[in-house]
């Protein structure tokens, strides 16, 4: 709650996987981070997104509650992508031990004269 008093103009996250961990975790960040403008407040978000996609992953939903269920998960990383940047562990592999190192892979010592 004390950080929704912080007045900024952009908001960043760095976080590990809370949208893998718990859609309630990720409201609260994407919450924070687009100042409430983005996926609503928590209760709307529960009944809206988080109940259903939950209730449609479980291994004894109803056909119909799976396919809304998915259907809602794929609205909703829609809508949060362009606010999203995600490090997958494979990327991260390729620099591992390179910190130094820009997006294609070319290290600060690197000879450009290939």
């Amino acid at each position: 709650r004390n950080l929704r008093m912080v007045n900024a103009k952009q908001r960043l996250i760095l976080t590990g996987t809370p949208i893998q961990n718990s859609l309630g975790e990720m409201w609260a960040l994407m919450d924070f981070a687009c100042k409430g403008a983005l996926l609503g407040n928590r209760v709307t978000f529960k009944k809206e997104f988080e109940t259903p996609i939950v209730k449609g992953t479980d291994k004894l939903a109803k056909e119909e509650d799976k396919v809304l269920g998915a259907q809602l998960a794929q609205t909703l990383r829609e809508m949060i992508a362009p606010h999203f940047l995600r490090r997958e562990k494979k990327t991260s592999a390729q620099f591992a031990g390179g910190a130094d190192r820009d997006a294609s892979g070319r290290g600060s010592d690197d000879d450009d004269d290939d």
